[in-house]
């Protein structure tokens, strides 16, 4: 339609995975024009948690002024993430996750049965079918698995969980879906081996993870696992967004939370 414009991740010859800054010019251009069919122009960016800084930063006088007849969506499902000056320029609308058992009849629907469980992929995507099949079809919850039988052991494979990692952390855009579900995966782990050692253990967890947060209770106390979930997160985000080696950052992240806590 010549008044839609959606803004997704240019995936030819964009290392980052990113929504860039020329993007973001093409869609202010668009939205600056006159409605072609005397309606309105309608733009989506999906997501925002893709928009790098300089884009973001552009987005801000389109989204203070935008044009007359235009609307523009922007997706995401890490709100909590973007920069105020964004969030307070937006009207925010939130979309919960259906209950449990509806994502699992619309994976079984959408999904060969064969790999995990769709009631584990659900659990995992806490009941968002789109997340649950990005988890499944790009491999991290895959590679979430093997994780966790490894934390689960006594003594660390550290081999093992090397080459999961170097999978697991696969850098460019290739490896975007990869990298956003070990984040959101492993922060997961930490948020509920937190709970179950502080209040016991909680209903969500998939069988394949109790023997995982079983040893992670054992070897931190509730406030170490929450205070490692929240630096996870922010260390995970800036290593994802300058760059790093994502694969050597995982494993160096894995292999600490295997070890014991000082008191």
């Amino acid at each position: 339609h010549p008044d839609l414009s959606i803004i997704e991740p240019d995936l030819e010859d964009n290392k980052s995975g990113q929504i860039k800054l020329a993007q973001i010019r093409k869609l202010i251009a668009f939205m600056g024009h006159k409605p072609a069919r005397d309606g309105w122009r309608v733009a989506i960016i999906d997501s925002m948690d893709d928009v790098n800084r300089n884009g973001a930063n552009a987005l801000l006088k389109l989204l203070e002024e935008p044009p007359e007849k235009t609307v523009l969506f922007l997706t995401a499902s890490r709100p909590g993430r973007l920069p105020p000056t964004i969030r307070s320029r937006c009207r925010v609308v939130r979309i919960a996750a259906p209950e449990l058992e509806s994502c699992v009849e619309l994976l079984g629907k959408l999904m060969p049965d064969g790999g995990l469980p769709h009631k584990d992929l659900a659990h995992l995507a806490e009941g968002a079918p789109g997340r649950a099949l990005r988890l499944a079809e790009s491999g991290a919850a895959d590679c979430y698995v093997a994780v966790c039988r490894l934390l689960a052991a006594p003594v660390l494979d550290a081999p093992a969980l090397a080459t999961i990692c170097t999978k697991w952390g696969k850098g460019g855009a290739d490896g975007a879906a990869l990298r956003e579900g070990a984040q959101w995966l492993i922060a997961r782990l930490l948020r509920l081996s937190a709970i179950s050692a502080g209040a016991g253990p909680s209903t969500d967890i998939c069988e394949f993870e109790h023997p995982a947060i079983a040893h992670l209770c054992t070897v931190h106390s509730a406030d170490r696992l929450a205070t490692a979930h929240a630096e996870f997160l922010e260390s995970a985000q800036k290593a994802d967004g300058l760059y790093l080696d994502f694969a050597h950052f995982l494993e160096r992240e894995l292999t600490k939370l295997h070890q014991k806590s000082l008191p």
